[in-house]
């Protein structure tokens, strides 16, 4: 391939990558900016308990992220009644979102987990130390060295890391 057709292709990519917008990140501080958050959608008041009580099994890092986590292009809310409406109950008492809700917090998890070291549990343990506060957390890197840390911590602290001088004192 050519100088002039590598420059060609270099740029096309660099174009379609400018142009292309990633989704608004949400960020939420705490557990009740999120759930000013739901009160402020337009729906019925069932569904918003709804959503509430099915993503406090979610930290706040993952649902800061959701829309990186779960791929949803633009705006989050109509992103996901695009993504998960489907799996809403309909029947003739009305609509349930309840499953749709579940399964999006199921993905949610799923794809924080496999971005993360930190699980979703280690997360939602965190926000807890904090005192409610969630804190968007650590790169990568930090992440590993953080785990590579803690893991030489505990080989320290095991008993067959500890010298023996038995064998000196006897002499």
């Amino acid at each position: 391939m050519s100088r002039t057709g590598i420059l060609l292709l270099l740029g096309l990519t660099l174009l379609t990558t400018a142009c292309s917008k990633p989704p608004p990140p949400i960020g939420f501080r705490d557990r009740a900016d999120f759930e000013a958050y739901v009160d402020r959608i337009d729906m019925p008041d069932a569904w918003k308990e709804s959503l509430k009580q099915e993503t406090k099994r979610v930290s706040g890092k993952y649902l800061n992220n959701m829309a990186a986590y779960l791929e949803l292009k633009g705006e989050p809310v109509t992103a996901l009644l695009k993504k998960y409406g489907m799996k809403a109950d309909v029947s003739l008492d009305g609509v349930d979102p309840t499953p749709a809700i579940r399964q999006a917090v199921e993905d949610l998890i799923k794809a924080g987990d496999s971005e993360n070291i930190y699980k979703n549990g280690r997360w939602l343990d965190s926000e807890e130390l904090a005192g409610g506060v969630w804190d968007e957390g650590k790169n990568q890197f930090q992440q590993a060295s953080e785990w590579a840390a803690g893991q030489k911590a505990d080989r320290k602290r095991g008993p067959e890391s500890q010298p023996d001088f038995g064998d000196v004192r006897a002499r």
